[in-house]
């Protein structure tokens, strides 16, 4: 019965889109648009957005 109270109720269904697309992007990036945009400017120079893959380190 709790689980389709939290389906149904559409804030919660939101959240937890959210969530599940923040991880993917955060799975193949370092930060998010606007933090990034920020930190370029605040550092004034270019910073990595993807995150770099290493071969051989078992992910």
């Amino acid at each position: 019965m709790a689980n389709n109270l939290i389906l149904k109720n559409p804030f919660s269904c939101r959240v937890l889109r959210s969530l599940l697309c923040w991880c993917c992007w955060l799975s193949r990036y370092r930060y998010g648009p606007l933090e990034w945009a920020w930190r370029c400017g605040t550092y004034f120079k270019g910073m990595p957005f993807k995150v770099e893959r290493r071969a051989g380190n078992g992910e």
